[in-house]
């Protein structure tokens, strides 16, 4: 997703009132190495599927695009 901000705000503006989101983002690249050097290939610096493994990035692109209690397991 090239816009994280914007498309986080679109999905909290499409949930009707008490909808949840729930979504699934990888462990740091450290944690998946075979796949992490096939996407410093293709990727070349972009932000690639383990761009959200910080938490607290997550946490703050939810909360800016209008989610409340948002939990991270």
């Amino acid at each position: 997703m090239p816009n994280l901000r914007t498309t986080l705000s679109h999905i909290w503006h499409a949930l009707i009132s008490g909808g949840r989101f729930v979504c699934a983002v990888w462990a740091e690249a450290s944690k998946v190495p075979l796949l992490s050097f096939r996407m410093n290939i293709v990727m070349h610096g972009t932000p690639g599927p383990f761009a959200l493994a910080d938490t607290s990035i997550l946490q703050g692109a939810l909360s800016n695009a209008g989610f409340t209690s948002i939990s991270i397991l």
